[in-house]
């Protein structure tokens, strides 16, 4: 009997983790050399295609978020105080 019919738990999928500024700065550079039609080394194709999915999910949600936050609150209500 092999050992995944005694276990049928599954591992689950690896993800990466969170995304940081200074991996941010990465993608940034390789987006715009891509979009420049510069040279991408295969480092910089891997890095673009592994964020891209991340970090529109992540665009849309927040976006979401925002335009929740800006249907709940009636901001003609505010009054906002000056600095200082």
């Amino acid at each position: 009997m092999s050992l995944a019919r005694q276990n049928p738990k599954t591992i689950p999928f690896a993800h990466g983790g969170p995304i940081t500024d200074q991996i941010l700065d990465s993608f940034i550079t390789a987006a715009t050399k891509a979009q420049t039609a510069e040279h991408l080394d295969d480092a910089e194709a891997a890095l673009i295609i592994c964020l891209a999915a991340p970090i529109a999910q992540e665009l849309l949600q927040r976006r979401r978020a925002m335009a929740l936050i800006s249907d709940v609150v009636d901001l003609d209500n505010v009054v906002f105080l000056p600095a200082g």
